[in-house]
């Protein structure tokens, strides 16, 4: 899994979290946006909201974007293919 790494930030060190989960996290967000596999489905959704890539979404918008991981997740988790037309599992 992910681990965490030092960075230098403004003359201290701090550390990176390269978990795709946020554990911890004090606002509630369970899935690192900065995560390679994380951040391209973030980008999407902000675009798909309308949101500029510089504007950060409501709490609100970034409850819903970690609903909409944790769906894939599942789908994922249970061979589901977005492309099935009545959501029955592939053999």
């Amino acid at each position: 899994m992910g681990g965490k790494y030092p960075i230098d930030y403004k003359g201290s060190t701090a550390f990176a979290n390269t978990s795709i989960c946020n554990a911890g996290n004090r606002y509630g967000y369970r899935y690192n946006i900065n995560h390679p596999k994380i951040r391209p489905l973030y980008d999407a959704y902000k675009k798909r909201i309308g949101l500029a890539p510089h504007i950060h979404p409501t709490h609100r918008q970034r409850l819903h974007f970690e609903s909409v991981i944790d769906r894939m997740i599942y789908k994922e988790g249970n061979h589901v293919q977005s492309s099935d037309p009545d959501g029955t599992p592939d053999p």
